[in-house]
């Protein structure tokens, strides 16, 4: 008379472990599952900003903290979203394939809009329109100080890898004799050393460095018209739609005049 009343506590507890096992299998599964909340109670992951520090006054290092207008404008996104921010520091020329890895989110770090960046991210609204333009040493003003002169040099150029500046110079200023530098700062110390004639980058770098040394000069007009943006990996509209609509509400009540005026009005 027992052996019926085994049989069915065996077979209830199979049927619990089973049920116990697939509400584990079930809970192991859930983060596969593209949830950007933390297990800590739904807060969403920090906003990680890809920058490259090397260009005053729109990114650049002070005290070893990112400063300048796309620092200020990625701790106010960040807030905007309900995120933390996370700047990730990496060499200028590898943002892009870095956001394509998705190591970050955003690039934020003074990025012309070219067509040919255009086809492995997509383009925030541009905040900011500039161009490429020219630095020299001051004393070599009335020989070197006019777009002519820059147009029709064979003199040496600093560039710095990665830039539209660098571009600009292969494809335009062919007799002129090309050195690369990692950074614009370097580029400097060699136009100051006379390594370089020319130093061409993007107009609100090389208007900061000439009005922070009396050594030098930015010439007067620009070579471009180009736009600066941030970019997200091509998939990630959700993020494209959310910072736009930020730029979009900065432009109506006065923020992103006030945050270029901070940094670009010398």
């Amino acid at each position: 008379m027992k052996r019926p009343f085994r049989k069915l506590t065996l077979i209830r507890l199979v049927f619990t472990l089973a049920a116990v096992w697939l509400c584990l299998g079930c809970a192991a599964r859930k983060p596969a599952g593209g949830s950007s909340a933390a297990p800590n109670g739904g807060a969403q992951k920090p906003l990680r900003v890809g920058v490259a520090e090397t260009m005053p006054p729109i990114i650049f290092l002070q005290n070893d903290e990112p400063v300048g207008v796309e620092a200020d404008m990625a701790r106010r996104l960040a807030a905007t979203l309900g995120r933390e921010v996370r700047f990730v520091s990496m060499y200028l020329p590898n943002l892009i394939m870095e956001l394509r890895s998705r190591r970050i989110d955003i690039i934020m770090s003074g990025l012309t809009v070219t067509p040919e960046r255009g086809r492995y991210v997509s383009f925030c609204e541009p905040y900011l329109l500039i161009g490429q333009k020219a630095m020299i040493r001051r004393e070599d003003r009335v020989e070197l100080g006019t777009e002519a002169a820059i147009r029709s040099t064979d003199r040496p150029i600093g560039l710095e890898v990665g830039s539209t500046g660098l571009w600009y110079a292969h494809r335009n200023l062919t007799q002129a004799r090309k050195l690369h530098f990692t950074t614009i700062a370097k580029a400097t110390e060699a136009l100051l050393d006379e390594g370089v004639d020319f130093v061409i980058h993007d107009s609100p770098s090389i208007d900061w460095l000439a009005s922070n040394d009396e050594r030098l000069l930015s010439v007067p007009g620009l070579l471009t018209r180009e736009s600066l943006a941030w970019a997200v990996h091509k998939q990630d509209t959700d993020l494209l739609d959310s910072a736009n609509a930020a730029l979009r509400q900065w432009r109506s009540d006065g923020t992103l005049t006030a945050i270029l005026e901070r940094w670009t009005s010398h």
